[in-house]
Protein backbone atom coordinates (compact mmCIF):
# COMPACT_ATOMS: atom_id res chain seq x y z
CA UNK A 1 0.00 0.00 0.00
CA UNK A 2 1.00 3.60 -0.54
CA UNK A 3 1.30 4.20 3.22
CA UNK A 4 4.24 1.82 3.34
CA UNK A 5 6.07 3.64 0.55
CA UNK A 6 5.42 7.21 1.60
CA UNK A 7 5.88 6.78 5.38
CA UNK A 8 7.08 3.22 6.05
CA UNK A 9 6.15 1.58 9.35
CA UNK A 10 6.75 -1.71 11.13
CA UNK A 11 3.17 -2.90 11.15
CA UNK A 12 0.55 -5.63 10.85
CA UNK A 13 -2.89 -5.08 9.32
CA UNK A 14 -5.79 -5.39 11.76
CA UNK A 15 -7.80 -7.35 9.19
CA UNK A 16 -5.06 -10.00 9.14
CA UNK A 17 -5.95 -11.31 12.61
CA UNK A 18 -9.59 -12.41 12.90
CA UNK A 19 -9.95 -11.91 16.66
CA UNK A 20 -8.39 -8.44 16.49
CA UNK A 21 -10.62 -7.48 13.55
CA UNK A 22 -13.75 -8.59 15.44
CA UNK A 23 -12.81 -6.54 18.54
CA UNK A 24 -11.85 -3.55 16.39
CA UNK A 25 -15.17 -3.61 14.51
CA UNK A 26 -17.12 -3.89 17.77
CA UNK A 27 -15.18 -0.96 19.23
CA UNK A 28 -15.81 1.16 16.11
CA UNK A 29 -19.56 0.53 16.26
CA UNK A 30 -20.04 0.91 20.01
CA UNK A 31 -17.54 3.65 20.93
CA UNK A 32 -15.26 5.15 18.29
CA UNK A 33 -17.77 6.12 15.61
CA UNK A 34 -20.30 7.63 18.06
CA UNK A 35 -17.43 9.59 19.69
CA UNK A 36 -16.26 10.88 16.30
CA UNK A 37 -19.82 11.87 15.34
CA UNK A 38 -20.19 13.82 18.59
CA UNK A 39 -16.81 15.50 18.07
CA UNK A 40 -16.92 16.26 14.34
CA UNK A 41 -20.65 16.50 13.44
CA UNK A 42 -20.45 20.30 13.22
CA UNK A 43 -17.14 20.34 11.33
CA UNK A 44 -16.84 20.82 7.57
CA UNK A 45 -16.83 17.01 7.30
CA UNK A 46 -20.31 16.75 8.86
CA UNK A 47 -19.40 13.37 10.38
CA UNK A 48 -22.11 10.88 11.20
CA UNK A 49 -21.32 7.41 12.53
CA UNK A 50 -23.23 5.74 9.69
CA UNK A 51 -21.07 7.47 7.05
CA UNK A 52 -17.65 6.63 8.53
CA UNK A 53 -15.58 4.08 6.60
CA UNK A 54 -12.29 2.49 7.67
CA UNK A 55 -9.84 2.80 4.79
CA UNK A 56 -6.96 1.19 6.69
CA UNK A 57 -6.16 0.02 10.22
CA UNK A 58 -2.89 -1.49 11.34
CA UNK A 59 -0.88 -2.18 14.49
CA UNK A 60 2.40 -0.24 14.54
CA UNK A 61 5.41 -1.03 16.68
CA UNK A 62 7.87 1.71 17.62
CA UNK A 63 10.98 0.27 19.22
CA UNK A 64 14.14 1.89 20.58
CA UNK A 65 16.22 -0.75 18.77
CA UNK A 66 14.35 -0.67 15.41
CA UNK A 67 11.79 1.83 14.08
CA UNK A 68 12.05 4.53 16.71
CA UNK A 69 9.93 7.28 15.16
CA UNK A 70 7.95 8.49 12.17
CA UNK A 71 8.73 11.74 10.30
CA UNK A 72 6.27 14.62 10.22
CA UNK A 73 3.66 14.04 7.52
CA UNK A 74 -0.04 14.29 6.75
CA UNK A 75 -2.36 11.39 6.07
CA UNK A 76 -4.50 10.80 3.00
CA UNK A 77 -7.72 10.48 5.02
CA UNK A 78 -10.55 12.60 6.33
CA UNK A 79 -9.85 11.56 9.91
CA UNK A 80 -6.95 9.70 11.50
CA UNK A 81 -6.80 7.92 14.84
CA UNK A 82 -4.16 6.38 17.01
CA UNK A 83 -5.18 3.95 19.73
CA UNK A 84 -2.60 3.28 22.46
CA UNK A 85 -2.16 -0.44 23.10
CA UNK A 86 0.33 -0.47 25.95
CA UNK A 87 1.16 1.42 29.14
CA UNK A 88 3.39 4.50 28.88
CA UNK A 89 5.68 2.98 31.55
CA UNK A 90 6.71 0.28 29.07
CA UNK A 91 8.67 2.79 26.98
CA UNK A 92 10.41 6.18 27.18
CA UNK A 93 9.84 8.95 24.66
CA UNK A 94 7.23 8.28 22.01
CA UNK A 95 3.91 9.94 21.45
CA UNK A 96 2.41 11.87 18.56
CA UNK A 97 3.66 15.37 17.82
CA UNK A 98 1.65 17.99 15.93
CA UNK A 99 3.45 20.56 13.80
CA UNK A 100 0.91 23.33 14.47
CA UNK A 101 1.59 23.00 18.19
CA UNK A 102 5.34 23.57 17.81
CA UNK A 103 8.16 21.40 19.08
CA UNK A 104 6.59 20.90 22.50
CA UNK A 105 3.12 20.02 21.20
CA UNK A 106 2.66 16.27 21.57
CA UNK A 107 0.40 13.72 23.20
CA UNK A 108 1.43 10.50 24.90
CA UNK A 109 -1.85 8.73 25.69
CA UNK A 110 -2.33 5.96 28.20
CA UNK A 111 -3.32 2.44 27.15
CA UNK A 112 -6.77 2.35 25.58
CA UNK A 113 -6.93 6.08 24.84
CA UNK A 114 -7.61 7.44 21.36
CA UNK A 115 -6.11 10.46 19.64
CA UNK A 116 -8.35 11.66 16.78
CA UNK A 117 -7.49 14.42 14.29
CA UNK A 118 -8.11 15.52 10.70
CA UNK A 119 -5.85 13.59 8.33
CA UNK A 120 -4.54 16.83 6.82
CA UNK A 121 -3.05 17.90 10.18
CA UNK A 122 0.73 17.46 9.98
CA UNK A 123 1.99 15.10 12.69
CA UNK A 124 4.71 12.56 13.43
CA UNK A 125 5.72 9.80 15.80
CA UNK A 126 8.25 10.96 18.42
CA UNK A 127 11.29 8.76 18.99
CA UNK A 128 11.01 5.89 21.45
CA UNK A 129 14.25 5.77 23.45
CA UNK A 130 13.58 2.70 25.62
CA UNK A 131 11.25 -0.24 25.24
CA UNK A 132 8.44 -0.52 22.72
CA UNK A 133 5.29 1.45 21.96
CA UNK A 134 2.32 -0.18 20.23
CA UNK A 135 -0.59 1.64 18.61
CA UNK A 136 -3.37 0.98 16.14
CA UNK A 137 -3.28 3.59 13.39
CA UNK A 138 -6.62 4.12 11.65
CA UNK A 139 -7.45 6.07 8.49
CA UNK A 140 -11.12 6.99 8.00
CA UNK A 141 -13.19 8.48 5.19
CA UNK A 142 -16.59 10.11 5.48
CA UNK A 143 -18.83 8.62 2.77
CA UNK A 144 -21.12 10.86 0.74
CA UNK A 145 -24.22 8.94 1.80
CA UNK A 146 -25.17 6.37 4.41
CA UNK A 147 -25.52 2.75 3.22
Amino acid sequence: RARRRSVPTTDMEVRGVGEVLTLFNECCASSLFPFLEATYAESRLKVSASRLRVWDAFVVRYDAAAQRSLPTHQDDSHLSLTIALNETGEYDGGGTSFEDLGGEGFVRPEKGCVVAFPGELRHGGRAVTRGGRYIIAVFLWVAEESP
